[in-house]
């Protein structure tokens, strides 16, 4: 994810830009970083950081470490649980899998973990010809199939 908008998109708030560059830095990097990291990783100057990180700190949005390092705070992980919360992950998966096979013309298959191991949720055809007897609903025992699969590469 980025923090840059598109010109289409019309005038946005610069401040608010610089913040986010701040945010997408911190998300990034796993580890806290020092001021003077964390403002090159996000391309500005130290002091022009230094103000926005003293507002996300106030708002729990960024923490200091005791040994003066930034990392992502409490709110930020609010802001995360609640996106995750919100989002249709069978619809990301699907859109996914539609567009992987119509750039490789390739049949996708999507499946999640049923009670049964691995089952079939969504098929979609690529260009390519392959005869396959999968569709959805189909239940694969993991530990067959990838013998299966293995066995029929091999010869």
């Amino acid at each position: 994810m980025t923090a840059k908008t598109s010109k289409s998109e019309g005038r946005g708030v610069q401040s608010i830009e610089i913040g986010a560059q701040l945010l997408e830095a911190l998300a990034e990097r796993a580890a806290p970083m020092m001021l003077k990291e964390l403002a090159a990783a996000a391309g500005v100057a130290p002091a022009q950081a230094h103000p926005y990180l003293v507002s996300y700190r106030q708002m729990g949005m960024v923490e200091q470490t005791a040994s003066g390092r930034y990392r992502l705070g409490p709110f930020a992980l609010d802001l995360a649980i609640m996106r995750m919360r919100t989002i249709d992950p069978m619809q990301l998966a699907s859109q996914a899998v539609i567009a992987l096979s119509l750039e490789t013309g390739l049949t996708g298959l999507l499946s999640v973990w049923g009670a049964f191991g691995p089952t079939i949720v969504l098929v979609h055809e690529g260009t390519d010809q392959v005869h396959m007897n999968t569709k959805v609903g189909t239940v694969y025992n993991p530990v067959t199939t990838t013998r299966r699969m293995v066995c029929s590469r091999s010869h």
